[in-house]
């Protein structure tokens, strides 16, 4: 037989759980899986054929956050990095508040220094918690 004590201290314990599990279903938390990123790569070229004194290397691409959470009640929000350097790339909007089935277009400006290397440079951008792959390529020409 259980003391009286202990019936009502495993109901609480019972009432408890049940209210946590109902409210962690309700909050809900934004993964990975919440937000698609479109396209996930982006591949730019750039061609060093400008005196480097006067040179300015600069251009733009866009992508695409969006809400993909089933919760209609859903709203996910966070941080997209940047990148410093020979080559800086700076996200415009920085950061994002998504509601369930929004979507966002993101425009990276993106420059390079004429000091950078020739070659291919690659770049992880953060969206959240997905990436974005940026592939920046460097070709000097010469002129004689």
């Amino acid at each position: 037989m259980i003391p009286d004590w202990a019936k009502s201290l495993l109901i609480r314990i019972g009432i408890g759980a049940v209210i946590l599990v109902a409210l962690l279903h309700c909050v809900g938390t934004a993964g990975a899986a919440d937000i698609a990123v479109s396209p996930s790569s982006i591949a730019v070229s750039f061609d060093f054929d400008q005196p480097k004194d006067t040179a300015h290397y600069e251009t733009q691409r866009t992508f695409e956050i969006e809400n993909t959470n089933p919760d209609p009640n859903s709203t996910i929000s966070g941080a997209i990095g940047s990148i410093s350097g020979d080559i800086s790339i700076t996200p415009n909007p920085s950061s994002f508040l998504l509601h369930y089935g929004e979507s966002l277009p993101v425009t990276l400006t993106i420059v390079a220094d004429p000091s950078a290397s020739q070659g291919p440079h690659t770049f992880t951008i953060d969206v959240g918690e997905e990436q974005v792959t940026v592939t920046v390529t460097i070709t000097y020409y010469a002129k004689i």
